[in-house]
């Protein structure tokens, strides 16, 4: 029951070019490895229509200072109308910190329009355009 679930690989997405008018990444990119960004943000680029929109929401990752931490945890506090989700993401700690203007500088050079960018504490959005 409920919506339709399909499960593939973001570097090859098995949709026809111009497929969708919005893309969303909630909380992912920090799980994906550094050389399949391009993969991912060039396929979404792809999929999306003329003038669609990628939504991203994720964590900054500051860079890392402490050898003996492996993990990073971000908390995350959803707020809904009716109710509040009181989350958190944790992603194995990566070599380099990546906030949203390295999101930025890999869309910009995919050939997207940021429309929007907003961070807060540990999290970033984007809102990016395909012309």
């Amino acid at each position: 029951a409920g919506p339709l679930k399909i499960v593939m690989d973001a570097r090859d997405l098995q949709f026809l070019d111009g497929t969708f008018s919005t893309a969303t990444s909630f909380f992912t990119l920090m799980y994906i490895k550094v050389p399949d960004h391009e993969k991912v943000f060039n396929e979404i680029f792809r999929v999306l229509a003329p003038g669609g929109v990628f939504l991203i929401w994720d964590v900054i990752l500051p860079q890392r200072l402490d050898a003996g931490k492996d993990v990073a945890v971000f908390p995350l506090l959803v707020r809904l109308p009716d109710e509040e989700i009181d989350a958190g993401y944790g992603v194995l700690w990566p070599e380099a910190g990546r906030d949203s203007s390295y999101y930025v500088n890999l869309a910009e050079q995919t050939g997207f329009v940021v429309v929007d960018q907003r961070e807060e504490e540990h999290q970033f959005f984007l809102k990016l355009q395909k012309p």
